[in-house]
C-alpha cells in the first residue's frame, strides 16, 4: 500500500509484521560489519556462525531468510543467516534439525522443507527427521507435485 503526493510513496507495514521486524535490532550481528557474514572461506563462515550461536533471535533470522530465499536456487543464496550457511539452508535434514532445535512448530517446518529448491528424494530425509510417517510424506509430496504443475 502506498499513499502520498507528487510521486512520494509511503509504505505502510501491517502492525504484526512491523512488530516482528523489531527482532533485527536485537540480533547479535546488528552492530557487526555485514561482510563478516558474506565471506567465502570456511573460516569466515565459522566466525559468523559463532556470532549467530550467541544470538537471541537466531530463530527469527533463519525463518525470515528461508521465506526470503523461497524459489531461489542454491547459487542465489549468500552469507550466513540464522546460523546456517547457504549450503546448509538448502539441505533439508539440516533445516529440519535446526528448526526443530529452535522449537519451530512442525507444520511450519514442513512448509519450509517443501519450499526448498531440491528434489523430493532430498526432502524425504528432512520430513522423516521431524517424525512424519511414510504415508504423510507421500501425501505431502503428491500435493507438492500438483502445486508445481
Amino acid at each position: 500500500m502506498s499513499a502520498g503526493g507528487a510521486g512520494t510513496a509511503v509504505h505502510r507495514i501491517p502492525p504484526v509484521v512491523a512488530e516482528r521486524a523489531g527482532w533485527r535490532m536485537q540480533a547479535a550481528c546488528a552492530k557487526k560489519a555485514a561482510d563478516q557474514f558474506y565471506g567465502d572461506s570456511a573460516r569466515q563462515m565459522k566466525v559468523a556462525q559463532a556470532i549467530c550461536a550467541d544470538c537471541p533471535v537466531t530463530r527469527d533470522c533463519l525463518l525470515s531468510t528461508l521465506v526470503f530465499e523461497r524459489g531461489r536456487s542454491y547459487y542465489s543464496r549468500f552469507g550466513v543467516a540464522g546460523g546456517l550457511t547457504p549450503a546448509q539452508r538448502c539441505a533439508p535434514i539440516q533445516v529440519a534439525t535446526s528448526l526443530t532445535a529452535m522449537r519451530v512448530d512442525r507444520p511450519r517446518i514442513v512448509v519450509e522443507l517443501l519450499a526448498l529448491p531440491v528434489s523430493d528424494d532430498k526432502v524425504i530425509p528432512g520430513l522423516q527427521a521431524i517424525g512424519l510417517s511414510d504415508e504423510e510424506i507421500t501425501l505431502l509430496l503428491a500435493e507438492r507435485a500438483i502445486a508445481d504443475v
